[in-house]
């Protein structure tokens, strides 16, 4: 299948002529695989035929747009979806013929499900040596805990995320977003794009693994790397600092019409800010940290006595970091939100308008585009069949073995 035609894209993105088998579910993968279509790239989603991946079912918030659900909507689009059932061997030997042209392939199953449906890294590499294979996993290709679930929320806990946030006393409380999921997909797309560089050279393929628990302890490599040089460990302070290791008064601070975050500060700077002359004692910067908890409360007794931008006015006069809490309401009409594109409306399958982040990521030359919305189950199924030069006599038998959707 090597001489296939790539398909025609209304973008030439910098991964345009790029081909990815995606057979991930879930968020990090099809997170990852996304991406690679905002790039360009004709990303072709392999989903159990029936009612196909995971997430075309399973929604936060319960909410659908029509037949969509807002979760399946928020991670694929920009790609193709064909209904194959790996468990069936006339649908195996359809894979393993797009796996033969691809150049990238991105699952996210445990490691004993890979090898069951015969989706490793070592069976598809003899069938496609250029192929650079990307393998998602909660807490890595092997190891006592390979075979463990590896969901967002296990692995903040597990990875002393869920343990350092909040007051000394309250329980261990996880970041109520996806950080695990989503900083994993984005080491899923960087190293897929330097293996890609580095096939250039060699002119093969390798195996790229990236899991939810290293992507967590590289989101805490400060705090990890202080531990492990001084053993120093973050303590939980008994105001409500926004992080156990940080000088004080770092966090949210109630005003009387709001919310506003203030980050570190010399504690001088905020003694002259907000006429706290008592604070005007700590003149050290590491007494920022040793005294924490009363550089707080006294910082949170004066803000809530200002207005939000009494309050900001102060701090900026001496050049304290600070900055407005915002709720969604807020943050989705900011004029800075709006100047940078994040939100962009594209047509939706009734007609009407839907509202959806963009790529983070500015090309000068080569701009990420959405080119479409998230496919239906098996849409492409004929489509892709076609460009691989399976004839309509396959098609049909495929269809009625149930190897295919």
């Amino acid at each position: 299948m090597s001489d296939a035609p790539r398909a025609e894209t209304a973008s030439r993105g910098p991964l345009t002529g790029y081909r990815v088998v995606d057979i991930s579910h879930h968020m990090a993968g099809p997170s990852a695989t996304q991406k690679l279509g905002d790039f360009g790239a004709d990303v072709i989603k392999v989903e159990p035929p029936g009612i196909g991946e995971w997430g075309r079912t399973r929604p936060i918030g319960n909410s659908w747009i029509g037949d969509t659900n807002t979760s399946f909507l928020s991670l694929n689009r920009n790609k193709r979806s064909i209904g194959i059932n790996l468990k069936d061997p006339d649908g195996y030997k359809l894979f393993c013929e797009l796996v033969e042209d691809a150049d990238v392939l991105v699952v996210n199953f445990r490691p004993e499900v890979c090898r069951r449906l015969r989706v490793d890294y070592e069976t598809l590499r003899e069938i496609n040596p250029r192929l650079v294979y990307c393998s998602i996993t909660g807490f890595g290709g092997s190891g006592p805990q390979a075979g463990r679930p590896g969901q967002d929320l296990l692995i903040q806990a597990y990875s002393g995320v869920a343990w350092n946030g909040g007051v000394d006393g309250d329980a261990p409380a996880a970041a109520a977003a996806f950080i695990a999921d989503s900083s994993t997909g984005n080491h899923a797309v960087i190293g897929i794009l330097a293996a890609l560089l580095a096939r250039q050279e060699s002119g093969t393929g390798q195996h790229v693994e990236v899991n939810l628990l290293s992507s967590m302890m590289d989101v805490q490599i400060q705090e990890l790397t202080t531990f492990l040089n001084t053993g120093v460990a973050p303590q939980r302070p008994s105001e409500p600092m926004a992080h156990p290791l940080i000088n004080s008064p770092y966090g949210i601070h109630a005003t009387s019409d709001g919310y506003i975050a203030v980050a570190m500060a010399e504690t001088t700077a905020l003694a002259r800010a907000l006429d706290l002359p008592e604070l005007a004692q700590y003149t050290e910067w590491a007494d920022g940290y040793s005294y924490r908890d009363e550089i707080f409360r006294a910082v949170a007794g004066a803000l809530a006595k200002l207005t939000r931008e009494e309050a900001t006015e102060k701090l900026d006069r001496e050049a304290i970091w600070c900055g407005r809490v915002n709720t969604y309401a807020d943050l989705t009409t900011d004029p800075q939100v709006l100047h940078n594109g994040m939100i962009q409306s594209v047509p939706g399958p009734d007609g009407t308008d839907l509202r959806l982040l963009g790529s983070p990521i500015v090309f000068s030359d080569t701009p990420s585009t959405i080119r479409t919305l998230p496919p239906a189950l098996g849409e492409h199924t004929d489509e892709i069949l076609s460009q691989y030069g399976v004839t309509a006599d396959r098609a049909d038998s495929l269809r009625a073995a149930g190897a295919i959707q």
